[in-house]
């Protein structure tokens, strides 16, 4: 599925990037002034590190001579314009979890060094609540939809080689404020824009990913085995194989932050079922994740079907593996009978069966020490003001289950948003 408006989002949009480059100039013109109008009586910065930008890739204008036409035009220095998502601006405003914390980041903002070798930041030109007062509208998600009306949120875009490379910490808080499952985007490949992701985005919102799911296309394999992009479209299992190898660092890359992996295959109307199938035994073999194919380029929402109800099939079993814990550790029962009523969002998007409760049983073994019984669970209510599940055995609430499935790797808070974030990552 394609997102609409089109025009609007590539064009203008909600005018997002244009206050990130006037709040960015805004600064290099007050740091300017500041420092002009103080020239007799302190010595103007020894290094400037603040840059210009604009929404541009003007080649001629990266490195300048501003200041130039004499004294009443300022004071002659070399500057440049970068591109306003290179600006640090685009960034702080992607990282931003409230209005106050924007004001801080841009408060610590260092736009260069005195002579004597000391920082000189931002809140010394007393101009943030200005800078502030030009973002405020930007720091607000923008919702639009794809053309099967799914809801997305488009909100920033930091460069991945430069910045962070992801959309805003806040544009993720509100889809999972309003949705069971997230999925964002984290770009420029598993080695870049999922790293950026994991490393720093992740570490500011608090949680990491509950499932990372890889990106893979024969075409580009191929390329990543050597063969020649004018023919990366024919038949070559050979130069599939070859290509493996760059999927496979990718996956064992991602290895590292001890996240749930599955690969995802978009499928391309020149794949072979042969290459195909050879993709997925060498990644359910070989590498030991999960490979399915997405056929939404072909078939938009429809073909992408299946990759949903595997990727809810990965989730799924958070909320069981928590309540065996709970009744081996704290009830003390060999024999856990589970039979959970789910109801959980496959997709976004309205389908008949989005609300149609599924009935499973669930029977889990214990150490033969414990005292053999069984532990019921009849039923389970979401309290999501409360951000946690109620399991009820005996008439009462027996124990809290979380909605989510994120353990951080330094701690095990039940207690945080309860929503599902999947990562997704290209090769």
């Amino acid at each position: 599925a394609q997102v609409v408006p089109m025009d609007k989002i590539n064009l203008h949009f909600t005018g997002d990037f244009h206050a990130v480059t006037s709040a960015n100039n805004m600064i290099s013109a007050m740091l300017d002034n500041y420092f002009y109008h103080r020239r007799k009586e302190i010595a103007p910065l020894k290094t400037v590190l603040w840059r210009r930008v604009m929404d541009v890739n003007d080649r001629n204008l990266r490195v300048i001579e501003t200041g130039l036409g004499g004294a009443g035009n300022g004071i002659p220095a070399t500057s440049g314009f970068d591109i306003t998502p290179a600006s640090e601006i685009m960034a702080i405003l992607c990282l931003a979890t409230s209005e106050e914390d924007l004001r801080n980041r841009i408060d610590n903002i260092l736009l260069g060094y005195r002579e004597d070798g000391s920082e000189f930041l931002c809140k010394e030109l007393g101009v943030t609540g200005s800078i502030v007062a030009l973002l405020k509208d930007a720091l607000q998600p923008n919702l639009v939809q794809t053309t099967e009306n799914t809801p997305v949120i488009i909100h920033g875009g930091p460069f991945a080689n430069i910045a962070h490379g992801c959309n805003s910490i806040l544009a993720t808080k509100t889809g999972l404020s309003v949705s069971d499952y997230v999925i964002t985007e984290a770009g420029f490949g598993a080695d870049l824009g999922a790293e950026k992701f994991l490393d720093i985005k992740c570490r500011q919102l608090n949680r990491l990913p509950d499932l990372v799911v890889v990106v893979a296309t024969c075409n580009g394999l191929k390329m990543h085995g050597g063969v020649e992009e004018s023919k990366i479209k024919e038949p070559n299992i050979e130069g599939l194989k070859k290509g493996f190898e760059n999927l496979d660092q990718h996956v064992n890359n991602l290895r590292q932050w001890k996240r749930n992996i599955m690969v995802a295959f978009n499928r391309y109307a020149n794949d072979t079922d042969e290459e195909i199938q050879c993709l997925i035994d060498h990644c359910e073999k070989e590498l030991g994740v999960r490979c399915v194919i997405n056929n939404g380029f072909l078939k938009g929402g429809e073909g992408a079907k299946e990759i949903a109800r595997v990727v809810v099939e990965e989730l799924d079993p958070i909320i069981e593996n928590h309540c065996k814990q709970m009744g081996l550790h704290v009830y003390g029962r060999e024999l856990l009978v589970l039979t959970v009523w789910t109801a959980f969002i496959l997709l976004p998007s309205k389908t008949e069966n989005r609300y149609r409760p599924s009935k499973s049983v669930l029977m889990l073994s214990f150490p033969r020490f414990i005292m053999q019984a069984r532990l019921p669970i009849r039923t389970m209510r979401l309290k999501c003001s409360r951000r946690y599940s109620l399991t009820n055995s005996i008439g009462t609430s027996l124990c809290a289950s979380p909605r989510r499935s994120i353990h951080s790797p330094t701690t095990r808070n039940f207690t945080g948003a309860p929503k599902t974030l999947i990562s997704l990552s290209a090769t």
